[in-house]
């Protein structure tokens, strides 16, 4: 996982295990990117506008996808192909990815790949409503929920907890508590919003930072722990409250 500031590209490896992976996608779909996988690379240039296709993300994972579902949307693979309301993988989601056991390689537990490109601008996501959204982990490094969020979004009216794949965080007194302490590239999460939204109060205001904001210091960023205290980004140590888990499948 990377980041280049002077152009605004990064790189995402992404692992699937068997059963429900909790994914997203933050790349900006007007610019070229790279899907590379087993069966080799996908160029999808700005001409193929509007997101990666359910087909293309099926090729990047080994044809192990069986069905992807989102906030409202779903698609399921079937004889003549994927059917269902969701057409287009965007970046600003999150999405469960369905896969089969029986679709792996033989003694593989998992399935990888990889995806490069323009990365979203993270203050485009700027639309929730009140309890649980979907959204897309706009950032391709790892980022402390403290750096990344706009912190006028959170609390009361706001976000109040974040669900991942296995873990949660809460903010209790101003700080975020929990297992949850950092948003991970490529996966999915659950952004909680208080009451209506009211922290919104019908305006469009962004729910993350800007890369400059978040890493002010770097140009180009491929941490292995997250950002560094040269970063500037607060770190929390409270012990987790509690883990959410999501679905598997051993077939």
């Amino acid at each position: 996982m990377s980041y280049n500031s002077s152009n605004n590209t990064g790189s995402i490896l992404y692992e699937l295990d068997k059963g429900a992976n909790f994914r997203s996608f933050p790349f900006n779909d007007q610019h070229t990117m790279i899907l590379t996988g087993s069966s080799g690379q996908q160029v999808l240039s700005s001409s193929d506008s509007n997101g990666i296709k359910p087909n293309q993300l099926n090729t990047l994972f080994g044809n192990t996808l069986t069905g992807i579902i989102t906030e409202g949307s779903a698609t399921m693979s079937g004889s003549s192909g994927w059917v269902g309301s969701l057409q287009t993988i965007t970046s600003d989601k999150s999405y469960w990815l369905i896969t089969t056991g029986s679709k792996f390689p033989s003694g593989a537990s998992k399935v990888s790949g990889s995806i490069t490109g323009s990365m979203i601008n993270p203050q485009s996501i700027n639309s929730v409503h009140g309890g649980a959204n979907a959204l897309a982990n706009p950032y391709s490094v790892k980022t402390h929920l403290t750096g990344a969020l706009n912190p006028n979004v959170t609390g009361s009216g706001g976000i109040t907890e974040i669900v991942g794949q296995g873990s949660a965080g809460l903010l209790l007194n101003n700080s975020w508590i929990g297992s949850l302490q950092h948003l991970e590239p490529g996966q999915g999460y659950w952004f909680v919003v208080s009451g209506s939204g009211e922290a919104w109060d019908n305006e469009d205001i962004p729910i993350f930072q800007s890369y400059n904001n978040v890493y002010p210091t770097s140009s180009t960023i491929d941490p292995t722990e997250g950002a560094s205290s040269g970063y500037q980004l607060k770190y929390l140590t409270e012990e987790a409250f509690y883990e959410c888990y999501g679905l598997s499948d051993n077939g």
